[in-house]
């Protein structure tokens, strides 16, 4: 999935979440491990992306970490 800065007005982000987003992700951002790690250093709300989204983050996240440990 892409977000856009339309899907997040659509979704009524902040402003302040939406001036993050715009300046790192101009063109959009697609949902992916490493731009959600890079979302979260930039102190972008990834619980209220998750509820959006209407995914558990976290929970995909530490799976995701659990499944790299083992190997």
């Amino acid at each position: 999935m892409d977000i856009t800065q339309e899907w997040l007005i659509s979704h009524n982000a902040s402003a302040e979440q939406i001036r993050i987003f715009q300046k790192a992700w101009p063109q959009g951002m697609r949902v992916e491990k490493e731009a959600l790690e890079h979302a979260r250093t930039l102190g972008m709300d990834l619980e209220w992306l998750s509820q959006e989204l209407g995914v558990d983050l976290k929970r995909h996240v530490k799976e995701v970490w659990e499944l790299l440990a083992c190997c």
